[in-house]
C-alpha cells in the first residue's frame, strides 16, 4: 500500500480508530462536513485496518480498547510507505513522560479527546487544502 494524500485530487477517507460513539459521531461529522468519507475499521487491528482502508489521515484514541496506541503509531511511522500520513493522536491522562515525548514526536497532532473535534478540523484543513485549492 501506498499513501495516497500526496497529490490527492478530491475525496479522501480518515480511518477512525475511536470506540467511544458519541465522540466517534462527533468526528465523523466532522469529516463528513468536508466531503470526505469515513473508513470504519469494524473491529479490525490498527495496521490491519490500515492496509485494508487505505486512509488518507487516521484519527487514533491512544485508550482504545485493543489498541496498543503508542506501540501502534510507533509501527506506523516505522512503515515507509505510511511516511506522512496525517495522524490525530487522542491522549489521556495515563501515558507517562516518554510516552507523551513520543506521542508528541510521532503524531501530526495530539491532543485531549474533548478537543478531537477542532484539532480534525485543524488536521483536515492542512491535509487537504492542497487538494480542495486544486477543485
Amino acid at each position: 500500500m501506498i499513501w495516497r494524500n500526496l497529490g490527492r485530487r478530491l475525496g479522501g477517507r480518515v480511518l477512525l480508530m475511536v470506540d467511544d460513539p458519541d465522540r466517534r459521531g462527533q468526528l465523523a461529522d466532522v469529516v463528513h462536513t468536508r466531503g470526505l468519507e469515513v473508513a470504519d475499521p469494524a473491529g479490525s487491528e490498527f495496521m490491519v485496518a490500515l492496509a485494508r482502508e487505505a486512509p488518507d489521515a487516521v484519527v487514533m484514541d491512544l485508550s482504545m480498547p485493543g489498541l496498543h496506541g503508542v506501540a501502534e503509531l510507533l509501527q506506523l511511522r516505522d512503515d515507509r510507505a505510511l511516511t506522512g500520513l496525517p495522524v490525530l493522536a487522542l491522549t489521556h491522562a495515563g501515558l507517562n513522560e516518554k510516552e507523551r515525548e513520543l506521542v508528541q514526536e510521532l503524531a501530526t497532532i495530539h491532543t485531549d479527546p474533548a478537543a478531537g473535534p477542532a484539532q480534525l478540523e485543524k488536521l483536515l484543513d492542512v491535509s487537504f487544502a492542497a487538494a480542495e485549492a486544486e477543485a
